[in-house]
């Protein structure tokens, strides 16, 4: 498992769920995204600098980032969490483990306040 797919994909959600949060036309989901996206900001540089301290390496890359407008933002939401479930099967080290599980709690809580209309 290399850190630098989990910041890969922390990195596109949090700008995808900004996007959605700028383009909703619901005030209520505009502020859960909004949270979502101050949330896993912060999940993501404690994942990056724990990785750092502890590889002793910078991290040079995290990738491309797949910027998606106009998308489902549940459905969006959800396949991220099947990513990260993958991710989570190739984390031998189980490093990344705590921070999966974070991300997809923070999921997991948003689709639920995403349903309250």
């Amino acid at each position: 498992m290399e850190a630098n797919k989990i910041l890969n994909l922390m990195f596109e959600m949090k700008i995808n769920t900004h996007i959605a949060h700028l383009q909703t036309d619901k005030y209520s989901h505009h502020k859960i995204l909004q949270k979502f996206y101050e949330e896993i900001e912060d999940i993501l540089d404690e994942f990056a600098e724990h990785y750092q301290g502890i590889s002793g390496k910078r991290i040079s890359s995290v990738g491309n980032i797949q910027v998606k407008e106009g998308v489902k933002i549940d459905t969006y939401l959800k396949d991220c969490k099947g990513r990260l479930d993958s991710f989570k099967e190739s984390d031998e080290s189980g490093m990344c483990g705590g921070t999966i599980g974070d991300v997809s709690k923070l999921i997991q809580k948003t689709l639920y306040l995403l349903t309250l209309d």
